[in-house]
């Protein structure tokens, strides 16, 4: 009895369900339909611009990686947005202008000339010397003017700048350039500061005057003496001939014969 009534309750409770349910379907069933299809379409959405994200991120690194020359590297920088590959992409950029004007004999910095021997270079003239580094200056810039550029690359970037600077002899600008590096890499990147530390204590004994050695006093010549007789000898002994003279006139006989 008690078995039997239990299963009439568990079939009236469904029969209610199923009323409930059906009422509530008829009221907002249409809502429903919409919500889930929102949801379904929403996150197949996010899937495709997830999976189109990593794709593009991955081409960007790809591209960054494939780079090998300055023109490549900027290239690589005005085609993506992505900040930490702009940001290498400028610093690798002016990495090779500073090292061609800087290292101008290196196989690939310096212009080549026409040969199949890739180690067969020209150096740099003083006018192409300071187009690179104006070129790597220019490539620094763009990384220190990034606002979502990390710290550690504006730092590297301003080493960058006083290296620059260094090369053109401007000695007050690489200096200003230092600290800011310093100041950028703080307590978080200690190497970077301890490298600009020691660069502006550096700087500081290459901008001292050089010092030469007094030139050495001439040495006095010798003194020549008047007295002495530079007339130069001749032999006024007469010559003897000691060579012994030959008669070689013929002899004749004066002796008489007799018969």
């Amino acid at each position: 009895m008690d078995k039997q009534h239990r299963d009439e309750l568990r079939e009236n409770d469904l029969e209610q369900f199923l009323l409930n349910f059906r009422k509530t379907w008829d009221k907002h069933g249409m809502t429903i339909l919409v919500v889930v299809l929102v949801l379904v379409v929403g996150f197949t959405v996010y899937r495709f611009v997830n999976k189109r994200a990593i794709e593009q991120e991955e081409t960007q690194w790809a591209e960054l990686a494939a780079a090998s020359t300055p023109e490549g590297y900027l290239e690589v920088a005005r085609v993506h947005d992505d900040p930490a590959v702009r940001s290498l992409a400028y610093l690798r950029a002016g990495n090779l202008w500073l090292a061609q004007a800087t290292m101008p004999d290196s196989p690939g910095l310096a212009i080549e000339v026409d040969s199949d021997d890739e180690n067969d270079v020209k150096p740099l003239t003083p006018e192409q010397r300071k187009e690179a580094l104006e070129k790597a200056s220019n490539s620094y810039q763009q990384v220190l003017s990034q606002a979502d550029a990390k710290q550690l690359y504006k730092a590297q970037a301003a080493m960058g700048l006083a290296t620059t600077a260094e090369g053109q002899r401007d000695w007050d600008k690489a200096r200003d350039y230092w600290k800011q590096a310093k100041e950028l890499a703080g307590e978080t990147y200690v190497r970077v500061a301890g490298h600009a530390e020691g660069r502006l204590k550096y700087l500081d004994r290459l901008t001292e005057p050089v010092v030469f050695a007094p030139e050495p006093e001439p040495k006095p010549e010798p003194e020549k003496d008047d007295k002495t007789d530079t007339t130069p000898k001749t032999d006024t002994t007469p010559k003897t001939d000691t060579t012994p003279k030959t008669d070689t006139t013929p002899k004749t006989d004066t002796t008489p014969k007799t018969d």
